[in-house]
């Protein structure tokens, strides 16, 4: 992987299951400021600086004396700019090594960020300016430091050299970063496997626990699959065929997220290839019209439903129990699901229009 790919699979990650599921934010302690989530500006930022630097070689852009102070400016300040990133996005993941004495960054201190440079007791420790040959291949500067007596002293860095080493270092840093993520992937699909092998004999309270200790994100899945609805569902399984159908809707679509949870793993971030688990969600047909009922549209919401599908009384049920519970989520959404699995069943052609 080249260093855009690394810091692409590294982002992934984060968005997709460090931030979403609480087994890595306990990992990896998270605390007050990674609750922010400032580590997607770093990413941003990465982002809308990577090509000024993989770009700055084979850019085309006319030369001149100006252009070329400025050009050389930029280089260096982004190359410092994504150093402090990389601790930052160190940082995030546990990591606390320092990666600020480096050439480049120690270029971009003397000529940039101080150059005019003092003792803590102010006396005059060196100064700096560009030298006339600077150009986008190469960056001259002339230093009078005193501990050579202020004598001029001529430096030369190429440029090509200075992106080298920059890429360097983020590698190496993203590398340190990929390695620990392949250690914690390897933990959780460890723990959505015992889910998988446990999920039909252990209890249903203890599988709500693992869950929530392991695959929180699932209770997002759907609003009737949050950890109190799924529960009053179970309690309720018995009552009504809408719960019992739910509570089986989440137990089949939780297998299948499992599975392809472990096969995303192995074959994106653990580069295993291992043989990919079969699955299939229960994904029920839908259209525009359905679609609708979601949110009760003043057009497509229940009293249409209710007038299309007036001779089946099993559908006017679901209807009346949503259209008496509109305020009620849980019961709402129980008849919702229910409600597409019975049109579906019963007449499939609906779906069709």
């Amino acid at each position: 992987m080249n260093t855009i790919e690394k810091l692409h699979l590294i982002e992934s990650v984060w968005r997709n299951y460090i931030w979403e599921y609480d087994f890595f934010r306990e990992k990896l302690n998270f605390d007050d400021e990674s609750k922010t989530n400032y580590v997607g500006v770093i990413f941003g930022y990465f982002h809308d600086t990577l090509p000024i630097i993989t770009n700055y070689i084979n850019d085309k852009s006319p030369s001149s004396l100006n252009n070329d102070f400025l050009n050389s400016i930029g280089l260096l300040q982004v190359i410092y700019l994504q150093q402090d990133l990389v601790i930052e996005l160190n940082k995030s993941f546990g990591f606390s090594h320092d990666i600020t004495s480096n050439t480049n960054r120690e270029l971009r201190n003397e000529l940039i960020g101080h150059p005019i440079s003092r003792f803590q007791n102010r006396a005059l420790k060196s100064f700096c300016l560009f030298g006339y040959e600077t150009s986008r291949s190469k960056i001259v500067y002339l230093k009078y430091a005193q501990n050579n007596n202020f004598k001029f002293q001529a430096k030369e860095y190429q440029t090509n050299e200075i992106i080298e080493n920059h890429i360097k270092l983020l590698d190496k840093n993203f590398e340190l970063i990929l390695n620990k993520i392949k250690k914690l992937f390897t933990e959780f699909k460890k723990q959505l496997n015992s889910i998988l092998e446990n999920i039909d004999t252990i209890t249903f309270e203890i599988l709500i626990e693992e869950i929530s200790k392991n695959f929180n994100f699932y209770f997002k899945s759907d609003i009737v699959f949050s950890r109190e609805n799924i529960l009053k569902t179970y309690n309720l399984k018995d009552q009504a065929l809408r719960y019992n159908y739910n509570l089986k809707l989440f137990l089949s679509n939780l297998k299948c997220s499992l599975i392809e949870n472990i096969n995303t793993i192995n074959n994106t971030y653990l580069r295993k290839k291992e043989n990919v688990i079969e699955y299939e969600y229960i994904d029920l047909p839908s259209n525009y019209t359905f679609g609708k009922l979601y949110s009760n549209h003043p057009i497509f919401g229940i009293n249409y439903f209710k007038e299309r599908f007036s001779f089946d009384k099993e559908i006017i049920i679901e209807l009346e129990n949503m259209e008496n519970n509109i305020d009620n989520d849980f019961q709402y959404y129980c008849s919702y699901n229910y409600l597409q699995h019975l049109i579906n069943e019963k007449h499939p052609s609906f779906f069709n229009e």
